[in-house]
């Protein structure tokens, strides 16, 4: 049995094709951990700014973490729309 033949009938993929697509999702999960970061230490900062203050930083609630998950997913399908404009 050939791999066109245990896919279904499509075609194998080429190499060159895994290539881009192995390459766009390692540098996916790199800029996502990268905005983590960056998004933990503004975090820290603005906690021990606050601390400094005299304040109290309360933790983000379960609505914060859903607001910014949507902001992520905003801004992602704009950067994607500005890739397909041309």
């Amino acid at each position: 049995m050939t791999l066109q033949e245990s896919n279904g009938g499509a075609p194998a993929p080429r190499p060159d094709e895994l290539d881009w697509r192995t390459r766009a999702l390692l540098a996916g999960g790199l800029l996502g951990a990268v905005a983590g970061i960056i998004s933990a230490v503004v975090y820290i900062r603005a906690a021990e700014r606050a601390s400094a203050e005299g304040t109290q930083t309360l933790p983000p609630t379960s609505k914060d973490a859903l607001r910014m998950g949507m902001n992520v997913i905003a801004a992602v399908r704009a950067f994607g729309a500005l890739l397909q404009q041309k």
